[in-house]
C-alpha cells in the first residue's frame, strides 16, 4: 500500500551509495501504469451487465477486484522509481521494482564485461532489454522474486538508464576489490 497510496515518496536508498534506475528504457512503469488504468476503466463495463444479469453482489465483488488490481498496478509501476538499483563499495543491491532483488558482496564477482550476452541460467534487469553489463559470480547467488520465491543464479545481465556512470561505478567497485 505504500507505494501505490505514499504522497511525494523520496526513492529508498541508504548514505554512501550510488542510485541507478532501471526502468525507463524498458518501460515497465509505464505498462504497470497503463494496466492500472484499464482496470479502473473495464471495472464499469463488468459491473453493470453483472448487476443486471446475474447479481448486485457479484458486481460489487468484480468491481473490487478491479479497484484492487488498480491498486496493486499503481504501487508496482511506482515501485519501479522507488527502489533503484544501489552501488556501494561493499558491492551492489540489483532491484527491479518489487519483483527482483539480489545483493552482490562484491567479493563474490568474478568478472564484470561490458555489452556481453547472458548465457542460460542467468537473468536480465530489466527483462526484455539488452544487456549492457554482464556480472558473472563465483558461486550462484539467490535472488528474491514477487510473492517470496527465489531463484538461483549465477550470472546477471543489467541494462541501467545511466549506462555511463553505471558502468563507471561498477568499474570502481571492480578496483576497490
Amino acid at each position: 500500500m505504500y507505494y501505490a497510496l505514499a504522497w511525494k515518496p523520496k526513492p529508498h536508498t541508504q548514505a554512501g551509495t550510488r542510485p541507478f534506475s532501471m526502468h525507463e528504457r524498458s518501460g515497465a512503469s509505464v505498462l504497470m501504469a497503463c494496466m492500472a488504468v484499464l482496470s479502473l476503466v473495464e471495472a464499469v463495463p463488468v459491473h453493470l451487465p453483472l448487476a443486471y444479469k446475474w447479481s448486485s453482489t457479484a458486481a460489487w465483488v468484480a468491481t473490487g477486484l478491479s479497484l484492487w488490481g488498480a491498486v496493486r498496478m499503481t504501487a508496482m509501476s511506482r515501485a519501479f522509481r522507488l527502489r533503484p538499483t544501489l552501488v556501494d563499495p561493499d558491492g551492489l543491491v540489483v532491484r527491479n521494482g518489487l519483483l527482483f532483488r539480489l545483493s552482490i558482496p562484491a567479493d563474490s564477482i568474478r568478472s564484470i564485461g561490458i555489452g556481453a550476452d547472458v548465457p542460460a541460467g542467468g537473468q536480465i534487469i530489466p527483462k526484455d532489454t539488452p544487456a549492457e553489463v554482464r556480472i558473472r559470480f563465483n558461486q550462484p547467488l539467490e535472488a528474491q522474486l514477487l510473492l517470496g520465491f527465489t531463484k538461483r543464479i549465477h550470472v546477471i545481465g543489467l541494462s541501467a538508464d545511466d549506462a555511463a556512470g553505471f558502468a563507471r561505478a561498477l568499474n570502481d567497485l571492480a578496483f576497490r576489490k
